[in-house]
């Protein structure tokens, strides 16, 4: 398991307080990008990065664990390419 599967999975049960939760999206990122070596183009949003992301309707790092999964998602991107929008 690497570190940040086992921050998502204490982040999603609730046992990281509010300000683990912008640690645990940031390691999912940044961490994987950084030990996969792809950190040169991936891992940031910044003009030549690839990007893959995903926009919900509300900020999930100040919601409680427990509500995330009601969470709409309202736009992913993969590849700096829309693959999907809601309408």
């Amino acid at each position: 398991m690497t570190r940040s599967f086992i921050v998502l999975c204490l982040l999603l049960a609730g046992c990281v307080p509010k300000p683990g939760a912008t640690y645990a999206f940031r390691s999912l990122v940044d961490d994987n990008a950084y030990a996969t070596y792809w950190d040169h183009q991936i891992g940031q949003l910044k003009p030549g990065f690839k990007a893959d992301l995903v926009v919900v309707d509300r900020d999930l790092r100040t919601m409680p664990a427990a509500e995330i999964d009601r969470a709409t998602i309202r736009l992913t991107v993969v590849g700096g390419k829309v693959v999907y929008r809601a309408r």
